[in-house]
């Protein structure tokens, strides 16, 4: 697979986990943290997180169509993903472990992936 193409994959991806995450933040937070996702505060921080990843994937495949800036776009999901990778150690006694299971593969092949785009792109 082409990185461009595998690039345009994982910006779609991102746009698709977080829309669903600011239409209904309970059940994409509860995928993550447990039964603590479905309390109001999670909510919020649901919308953010979700709000955040549709930005960061639209950002990536517009600048992907323009050829302008993607190294940046990359990047930034980089360190989205490598702060969602550290929290979620960080809170792993808290959390179920299933879900920890779960999110560190996510998040940390998230990451892997971006910094291997990021070290590859012009």
């Amino acid at each position: 697979m082409e990185d461009r193409d595998l690039l345009r994959q994982l910006a779609m991806g991102r746009v698709a986990v977080g829309a669903a995450a600011v239409v209904a933040p309970g059940l994409a937070l509860r995928t993550w943290l447990g039964s603590n996702g479905a309390d109001g505060g999670a909510r919020v921080l649901g919308r953010a997180f979700g709000i955040r990843d549709a930005l960061l994937g639209v950002g990536t495949l517009q600048a992907l169509d323009r050829d302008e800036h993607v190294k940046e776009w990359i990047v930034a999901g980089v360190v989205a993903d490598a702060t969602d990778l550290t929290a979620t150690v960080l809170a792993a006694r808290s959390l179920p472990k299933s879900r920890v299971a779960l999110m560190l593969a996510t998040a940390g092949a998230a990451t892997a992936i971006g910094a291997v785009l990021a070290s590859r792109w012009g």
